[in-house]
């Protein structure tokens, strides 16, 4: 679905993560500078205080169909900004500043950030194409025996994945690539793989009985953690969720295993499973954490069913 008002002018609203991204970024400089160049009646320019204000502010616009808002950071800015337009009309943006920039790889970002300015980025979000992109949603029962509900626009990830996501946010002095290879290879000698059964409506994925995961990866989108193409053929608009899950495997396999996945290669070990479906259901009765889009959301997640919701969302830029 494409944008169903073209020749309407967009109204921009950039919502900034000034945290997000190394601090001796160039890009991230160059996109600071541009964005503090903005006057008012070219752009809305909101600097986020705490977590959680961006969802609140793209909540407060996503009704107006005319308004593109802009999600400047990483991938958690992203994923911010996207759950507060659920249900809206607003056009989601991407400027990518952060450390991983996963979703943004899907984008067509024609902006040159080597000579990024006010009216070249103006420009770019008032012309690029807007088209419908689907959203996974994800219920779950904790431990508490809370109800929980959350969104992915790119991926969602538990066991191992759950656990390096919650190490991720602790190192707080290493950026990019880096900061997820590190967190991945301490969970990797450390992790104890739990319990689970992973069962599709469509019987694509059908088990009887829990079995020990390694880890599962759920992806609207091919990358995650920074670099890592978990899900090679997933596409952000073909109605479905791509699903990659690993058993035990001691820590030599897993070492094997993992230069490959920057390649999207994983695929070939028998070890590796892959599918796509539109719906999944993981027993998990020892409780599994849990990342959307790389933000660590819960760490003993029981029971969690995961839906695809095709053309929920319409994003700029999407090719």
């Amino acid at each position: 679905m494409n944008d169903p008002h073209p020749t309407q002018r967009r109204l921009l609203t950039f919502i900034v993560n000034p945290a997000a991204g190394h601090p001796w970024s160039l890009r991230r400089y160059r996109a600071h500078r541009a964005l503090s160049q903005l006057s008012p009646k070219e752009a809305e320019v909101l600097w986020t205080q705490y977590p959680g204000q961006a969802s609140e502010w793209a909540r407060a616009r996503a009704s107006d169909h005319r308004r593109v808002v802009v999600a400047v950071g990483g991938d958690g800015t992203v994923h911010d900004v996207a759950s507060g337009l659920i249900g809206g009309q607003a056009h989601l943006g991407v400027l990518a500043v952060g450390s991983g920039n996963d979703f943004a790889t899907m984008l067509d970002q024609r902006l040159d950030t080597a000579s990024l300015c006010p009216e070249s980025m103006v420009a770019f979000y008032q012309t690029a194409p807007s088209k419908a992109a689907d959203l996974g949603e994800v219920r779950w029962q904790s431990g508490d025996g809370g109800h929980h509900l959350g969104h992915f626009i790119n991926s969602m990830g538990l066991g191992l994945e759950g656990a390096v996501a919650q190490t991720v946010q602790t190192l707080k002095m290493v950026k990019g690539l880096s900061r997820y290879m590190v967190a991945a290879l301490w969970q990797m000698v450390r992790y104890q793989p739990i319990a689970m059964a992973l069962g599709s409506a469509c019987e694509t994925i059908s088990e009887s009985r829990p079995s020990p995961k390694l880890l599962v990866a759920i992806g609207n989108g091919r990358r995650a953690g920074g670099g890592f193409v978990l899900q090679p053929d997933a596409r952000v608009d073909d109605g479905r969720l791509d699903v990659c899950w690993a058993p035990d495997l001691p820590v030599w396999r897993q070492a094997m295993i993992l230069p490959t996945v920057f390649w999207g290669k994983h695929g070939q070990f028998k070890a590796v499973a892959q599918a796509q479906v539109e719906a999944l259901n993981i027993d998990c009765a020892q409780g599994t954490p849990v990342h959307l889009d790389g933000e660590w959301v819960a760490s003993d997640a029981r029971r969690l069913s995961v839906r695809v919701r095709p053309n929920a969302i319409r994003v700029v830029g999407l090719g």
